[in-house]
């Protein structure tokens, strides 16, 4: 992926998802600094249905502001099985 925000200077950085009870996601992102682990958790929803698309998320971080622009944060580029790529609505980390 293409390191923005908290990610910048990381590696090894991971997403992992998981769905919660009521149909929301759960995002863990994690990454390296040197010998520092971080982590952020989150949770995305689907995006308004005047997206009308399937894997289009709104993802909000804990105690991170909002997105700048209205609209999906995330969409789900390609999946399989065992991953899935992403992409963010900041299209100046593309």
């Amino acid at each position: 992926g293409t390191p923005f925000g908290l990610t910048v200077g990381t590696r090894c950085g991971t997403a992992t998802y998981y769905l919660n009870a009521n149909y929301t996601v759960k995002v863990v992102n994690d990454a390296t600094v040197g010998k520092r682990h971080i982590s952020i958790e989150g949770t995305a929803t689907p995006a308004e249905a005047r997206y009308e698309q399937a894997g289009v998320f709104k993802v909000a971080f804990l105690g991170m502001s909002g997105a700048e622009c209205e609209g999906p944060d995330y969409v789900v580029q390609d999946f399989c099985d065992d991953f899935a790529i992403m992409q963010t609505q900041n299209w100046t980390t593309l």
